[in-house]
């Protein structure tokens, strides 16, 4: 995502409504290290923040963040479709995923906003 906003020319996907989870890099190192130090921990867990964001939502903070306007209309499906065939469903499907797991075990997450993240 981050070329084309670089380049001037980001835009959201799709109906930029689409939910994207995401977590910072800091979380994730700190979540592999907990869960290497309590031995409680077993089973799978969503690595994700408690907050995910629309791609609209996470485009437009990228393009804050390198300080680019985001202003070109949304990218139409179809041709995410046209140019990427069945692999479109990558970047036009929605995962609102939630941490439960996580904060049942008391794990606190350091980046809950998308832009403290970017940061």
């Amino acid at each position: 995502m981050m070329l084309p906003i670089k380049l001037g020319i980001g835009s959201p996907i799709g109906t930029g409504k689409q939910w994207i989870s995401w977590i910072s890099l800091e979380d994730l190192s700190n979540l592999f290290i907990t869960a290497i130090e309590n031995n409680k921990i077993k089973g799978v867990y969503n690595a994700v923040s408690p907050n995910p964001v629309t791609n609209e939502q996470l485009t437009k903070a990228i393009g804050t963040k390198l300080c680019r306007p985001i202003f070109l209309p949304n990218l139409p499906s179809l041709v995410l479709k046209l140019v990427l065939g069945e692999s479109s469903f990558l970047v036009l499907s929605s995962a609102k995923v939630n941490p439960n797991k996580l904060q049942k075990i008391g794990y606190n997450f350091r980046d809950v906003i998308i832009n403290d993240a970017l940061n």
